[in-house]
């Protein structure tokens, strides 16, 4: 019989200013250290991989910590959020019998700026870094070393015009960089138009991708192994909409 025992303990402030600064502050801390019962192992031979469960009595360790800060700015009329998440992990797995111990650490920070202007034109735009590595260690020996970095910025633009035309705009750009992996990169955009001709009848226009980008790959991983993620985005198309409300 395997008997697991570990704890998880966190701690967290959260302050939120006056009516006339418009601050918000959150951190968040947790740390876990928690024992597994059974590890999975991926076995390969000749052509096949296998996976089954070993029991193990291993402590996984995991520490992360969040932090969000928001600022109004009342000049502008506007909002800038920072946020940022840092990750650090110790795990344990099992390939062909071997057991080995991974040490990751990975970190996410997002700057955006968001407008809150009642008039015809609002933005939110922000961008977004995320960077992780892996090292995998075997008997003190390192055997495998992994590291991915993706950036990625968004942009939503919103246009109202003598109250019944809209338009919002939207643009994503994403750059992945993995360990032995060409760069890879995406962007793409989607606009829409919509006229309202009375409370009842509106018609518009929408563009999704016209940048007509089909093909993107994203390399992640984990402590078993090393993934390579294909999407097939959708071709660039235009829609003609109609609509009425009985």
């Amino acid at each position: 019989m395997k008997i697991s025992r570990g704890f998880t303990s966190s701690i967290s402030y959260h302050y939120f200013g006056s009516v006339t600064k418009k601050s918000i502050f959150t951190v968040y801390l947790s740390v876990s250290n928690n024992a597994i019962n059974y590890l999975q192992n991926l076995t390969n031979r000749g052509l096949y991989s296998f996976t089954s469960f070993e029991t193990a009595n291993e402590k996984n360790l995991f520490t992360n910590c969040f932090i969000k800060a928001e600022q109004k700015i009342a000049e502008s009329k506007s909002w800038l959020i920072f946020t940022t998440n840092v990750s650090m992990y110790k795990t344990y797995s099992l390939v062909n019998y071997q057991k080995n111990t991974n040490y990751g650490n990975s970190i996410k920070t997002e700057l955006r700026w968001k407008t809150d202007w009642k008039k015809w034109f609002n933005i939110n735009t922000g961008i977004i870094y995320s960077y992780q590595t892996l090292n995998t260690f075997s008997k003190s020996i390192k055997i495998n070393t992994f590291f991915s970095k993706v950036l990625t910025s968004n942009t939503v633009i919103g246009f109202k015009f003598f109250k019944k035309l809209n338009a919002d705009i939207l643009v994503d750009y994403l750059l992945n960089k993995s360990d032995n992996k060409e760069v890879k990169q995406i962007i793409f955009t989607d606009a829409q138009v919509i006229y309202n001709v009375s409370k009842r009848i509106k018609f518009g226009v929408i563009a999704k991708n016209f940048f007509n980008q089909k093909e993107f790959m994203l390399n992640q991983f984990n402590s078993l192994q090393n993934t390579i993620s294909y999407f097939n985005l959708q071709p660039a198309f235009y829609l003609l909409t109609f609509g009425i409300k009985l």
